[in-house]
C-alpha cells in the first residue's frame, strides 16, 4: 500500500497520508482501508474540497466520509 499503516493516527495525519498517494487508484486503496472513526472532519473536509465534492458543512464524518468513497469508487471505476 502507499500510504503506511493507519491505526494510530492523529489530526492531520491521514490527510497526509491520503495526499502522498500518487493516484486515484493509490487514494481509493488507502481510502477503503482506513474507516470514518480514523478521521476528523476538517480532514473529510479538506479531501472532500481536493476532490471537488460539494459537501455539506453540517454534514457529520460518517456522511463525509460516505461521499468521499463514492467519488473514488467512480474515479477508480472510470479509470478502469
Amino acid at each position: 500500500m502507499c500510504c503506511g499503516s493507519t491505526e494510530t493516527e492523529g489530526i492531520g495525519i491521514m490527510l497526509k497520508k491520503f495526499l502522498a498517494c500518487v493516484n486515484s487508484v493509490q487514494r481509493y486503496e488507502f481510502f477503503v482501508e482506513t474507516g470514518a472513526a480514523q478521521w476528523d472532519k476538517e480532514e473529510m473536509m479538506s479531501v472532500a474540497m481536493i476532490l471537488g465534492i460539494q459537501a455539506d458543512e453540517n454534514a457529520d464524518v460518517s456522511r463525509l466520509y460516505t461521499q468521499v468513497l463514492n467519488e473514488l469508487t467512480e474515479r477508480v471505476q472510470v479509470a478502469a
